[in-house]
């Protein structure tokens, strides 16, 4: 059972209290009408004078539940299909291949944009820095990540002294520098794929689904992939300075619970090379 803050309390004390004012106000209508018709009229007439000044609000309320029950029932259609699927996993994984960089930045406030808000983390260079730093202590993770970058085809990697200066970024303060190099094609033969699912239904209730996959590029077999789906419960609002599809991401609903970075899952899917 929920329990009810302060503010609570005081809503819904409110609240009955404007109720009793409108049937009380009800009550004298129909006592000092002389006859039933002009009872009937002054009690509508001293309802209608209670109900205009909340009638939009209820308006919005009624209308808001109907379309979080949609949206909730749509929403818990999708979890069925979401979670974790591995289905074989790699060990000593050298390097990998991102198949597409998630963009620098994405809208916290776009409805429609194709760019798995469940799955987003990092973008740009952080997304490929990521892969290539591994577990904080450094005792395993890829030594490569290739990735297509303007058309062209990139592979990046990490000086071992960056790894130092990694364990400091994290306490605050430094940076981990990577090098890029162009290559005619990738070397890595395993893949990562991340892709968003929604269809317009889903984004039409401000449901967000994104999947993650790994395959291996030289059989085409899918190793793992990790589904996942976001509701945004407040459908837009930026009130309060209220950010709408992280709000969803850390809040809201999501299924399974957004609490690991890409990542993790990846390298439960491909173990990283372990050691320097």
């Amino acid at each position: 059972m929920l329990k009810m803050t302060g503010l609570d309390v005081l809503f819904a004390a409110a609240g009955h209290l404007y109720l009793l004012l409108a049937l009380a106000g009800i009550c004298v209508a129909l006592w000092v009408g002389k006859t039933w018709a002009r009872k009937l009229t002054y009690a509508v007439l001293v309802l209608g004078l209670f109900i205009a000044p909340v009638a939009p609000d209820i308006y919005r309320a009624v209308e808001y539940r109907s379309k979080l029950a949609k949206a909730t029932a749509l929403f818990e259609e999708r979890c069925k299909t979401a979670g974790e699927k591995i289905y074989k996993t790699v060990e000593s994984v050298d390097g990998v291949v991102l198949t597409a960089l998630r963009p620098v930045k994405i809208s916290v406030v776009s409805q429609y944009d194709a760019d798995d808000q469940y799955g987003y983390n990092v973008g740009g260079e952080e997304y490929v820095r990521y892969y290539l730093i591994g577990s904080s202590d450094l005792t395993s993770r890829y030594r490569f990540v290739e990735a297509p970058i303007e058309k062209a085809l990139f592979r990046f990697t990490t000086p071992l002294s960056a790894g130092k200066s990694y364990e400091y970024w994290t306490k605050g303060g430094g940076k981990v520098t990577i090098d890029a190099q162009k290559v005619d094609t990738f070397s890595a033969r395993y893949a990562i794929e991340w892709r968003d699912i929604s269809t317009k239904e889903d984004r039409d209730l401000w449901i967000a689904g994104g999947a993650l996959r790994v395959t291996d590029r030289k059989t085409g077999e899918v190793l793992g992939e990790r589904v996942g789906y976001l509701l945004e419960t407040g459908f837009g609002s930026t009130a309060g300075q209220r950010s709408p599809w992280s709000w969803a991401r850390y809040y809201a609903k999501s299924c399974p619970t957004v609490n690991e970075h890409n990542r993790i899952f990846v390298e439960k899917v491909l173990k990283p090379v372990r050691g320097e």
